[in-house]
């Protein structure tokens, strides 16, 4: 028999942060066709559970009441009731796998009564064997822990909170990972494994004898993103879908935003928090599989959400701070195909967010109506659209303004133009001007950049209001090379110029929870670690030259797309030649910000995207630079460069 293939990542790709021999960049792979019509590269996992410190080799069903008032430990929160917890209960999919999935019901549940379900999807493990969980995160994300059991799955709902409110909760396992049987379709949630496994799931659940008949789903990021896959299998069980803060298109939002490769996350995510004894599968290595090549082909379309197939009620929230999650949560909810739908924008960060009490609260009267048909008037007092608008620099805003669609009525397209001085001008430059400019940089430094500044007179009435889609033009080459990367991204301005990060938490919540556990959080938000788990600075865009092409979407592409986002279909580069200055137009991601009289606004260009990273623990890694030279911006005259920020008109 001949040997497996042996694909090697790109070199600027390969062992980027994770030198380990379980994630080498040369490692036999095996090329597995599809029903899509292409090949998906499976490898041997990089983390078998034996080699994890939350396995403990227990694959046998038990069926145990928890009282009331048991305690994992001393650190977290006491059963306010008592739960039955079943423990890897088999679930047999139609290809003959079998899942294992913890099953947790109100002890007292009669025979009579029929509770609905809440499914709860990812890879990191169920109840106690999450490789990456809230405990590791720097002073538990800001959630004290005697607020959560602990037999909660990663970023999913605490049984000792939703039992008691008569739901049951089921923690998979989903196909290869830990004792669950099969291979791992991705470290990423796909077409060709989640839809099936878990409309299977779903019937197993709405077939027991204390299931109402109705199930549900609720999550963060990877929770929320299989939900996506779980809609669209329309299992007529499902009822409703509670998907906070998730990406839909893998290629856009994170692996390859704007065309550039970006594999921090996805590699973390693989290697690190993924246990596993099957195959795996490789996403990033079958991205650059021969006949994908880093293009936006069949594989990359069987990792993208289809919005449009969620038949059923859906409640989205959006996190400004995440950095691949924002784009994709409004999407969701704006292509979600069903008049009962809701979004909340916030500025906090999204697992501080999930287990704040008012917002259980709400997500409760969310499930409360659709599970279980109670007519508590959530849909009729329930916003469509909740935003924020944040102020940047202290501690966020929690008012929520109100809208029936995202970007609200009266946001108008305010356009500023790259001046010679540095500034952004509301107009162009006079009539019979018609003076070109050009600022360069060294792109091999990741660190270089060039910049525009407005200022809000000092003397306005009223502060500029954000909220929406920006997107810039500018006029770039490359001096020497034939390709190069653009980052942008607008920054907050205090009065004296200083640039003002967003903060993701109140400072009082990091205190109280850091204290809980024996760890000390800052005393102020300035000295919080510098990663987008704790901060935010403003909207971003990144676009490499040689995938500036932009056309109007198709009719199938109109959900992977955003009206007032330029769309990039990444279906071919169109080559850059040495010196040849190119007109690339892309957007940002959305931004809700206000600047008061005085302030102002900064648009940084440079090379890399040197912003806090969203990886979910903080690590100092300094992204890969592919550029070579130096980069050229050009504006004014004949070069109208120019910036679209979404200013919004609000009635007073």
């Amino acid at each position: 028999m001949p040997s497996p293939p042996v694909y090697t990542y790109p070199p600027h790709i390969a062992d980027l942060f994770l030198p380990s021999e379980s994630f080498g960049a040369t490692v036999a792979r095996e090329a597995v066709p599809t029903r899509f019509g292409h090949s998906v590269l499976f490898r041997a996992s990089p983390l078998p559970p034996e080699k994890t410190a939350v396995y403990d080799g227990d694959r046998d069903f038990s069926d145990t009441v928890l009282p009331a008032g048991w305690r994992l430990n001393d650190k977290r929160r006491p059963l306010p009731e008592a739960v039955r917890f079943q423990k890897n209960v088999k679930i047999k999919l139609r290809d003959g796998v079998t899942l294992l999935a913890d099953v947790f019901t109100p002890a007292d549940l009669g025979k009579e009564e029929k509770v609905p379900a809440i499914l709860v999807w990812s890879p990191y493990g169920k109840t106690f064997r999450s490789v990456l969980d809230i405990t590791k995160i720097p002073f538990t994300a800001g959630v004290n822990l005697s607020k959560l059991s602990g037999l909660e799955k990663f970023e999913g709902p605490d049984p000792a909170e939703w039992c008691p409110r008569r739901y049951a909760i089921v923690n998979i396992d989903p196909r290869g990972i830990f004792d669950s049987e099969g291979d791992v379709g991705s470290s990423i949630p796909g077409r060709d494994e989640t839809v099936n496994d878990s409309y299977d799931v779903i019937d197993w659940i709405a077939a027991q004898s204390w299931c109402n008949g109705k199930v549900g789903t609720t999550g963060n990021s990877q929770l929320a993103m299989s939900q996506y896959f779980i809609a669209e299998g329309q299992n007529p069980h499902l009822a409703a879908i509670a998907p906070w803060e998730g990406l839909t298109d893998n290629f856009r939002h994170v692996n390859f935003r704007g065309g550039i490769p970006e594999i921090l996350f996805p590699a973390f995510i693989a290697a690190k928090t993924i246990a596993s004894r099957g195959k795996f599968e490789d996403s990033i290595a079958t991205f650059y599989s021969p006949g994908q090549d880093a293009l936006y082909r069949s594989y990359a379309k069987t990792k993208t959400a289809k919005p449009t197939k969620i038949k059923v009620p859906i409640y989205s929230t959006a996190a400004l701070g995440s950095t691949i999650h924002l784009l994709g949560s409004i999407m969701a909810w704006k292509y979600a195909d069903t008049p009962h739908k809701w979004i909340r924008i916030h500025g906090g960060q999204e697992w501080h967010d999930y287990y704040q009490q008012e917002n259980v609260e709400d997500l409760a009267g969310f499930f409360d109506h659709f599970l279980k048909g109670i007519d508590n008037g959530w849909p009729e007092r329930t916003p469509r659209v909740r935003y924020q608008l944040q102020p940047h620099g202290g501690d966020l805003s929690r008012h929520y303004f109100t809208a029936p669609v995202f970007p609200p009525p009266g946001v108008k397209d305010w356009q500023l133009h790259l001046s010679g001085d540095g500034r952004l001008v509301p107009a162009p430059a006079a009539s019979g001007d018609d003076t070109s400019h050009v600022l360069a940089y060294n792109a091999e430094d990741s660190s270089a950049f060039v910049s525009w500044t407005y200022t809000h007179p000092s003397t306005a009435s009223t502060p500029l209001e954000f909220a929406g889609i920006p997107r810039v033009k500018v006029h770039a080459a490359a001096r020497s090379h034939t390709d190069f990367d653009l980052c942008f991204t607008v920054r907050k301005l205090s009065a004296s110029g200083t640039v003002l990060d967003h903060f993701c938490y109140p400072l009082a919540d990091l205190q109280d929870a850091a204290a809980h556990v024996g760890q000390r959080a800052p005393p102020a938000h300035e000295l919080l670690p510098r990663s987008s788990l704790f901060r935010y600075v403003g909207p971003t865009g990144l676009i490499r030259a040689s995938r500036r092409k932009v056309r109007e979407p198709t009719d199938e592409e109109r959900e992977i797309s955003l009206d007032g986002f330029p769309f990039h279909p990444h279906d071919e580069d169109w080559p850059v030649e040495p010196g040849q200055v190119v007109e690339i137009v892309t957007g940002l991601w959305p931004m809700t910000m206000t600047v008061a009289p005085g302030e102002g606004l900064r648009l940084d260009i440079g090379p890399v995207n040197t912003n806090y990273q969203d990886v979910p623990v903080p690590i100092q890694v300094t992204r890969p630079n592919e550029n070579k030279g130096e980069t050229l911006i050009y504006f004014g005259g004949k070069y109208d460069s120019h910036f679209y920020l979404p200013l919004l008109q609000r009635a007073q």
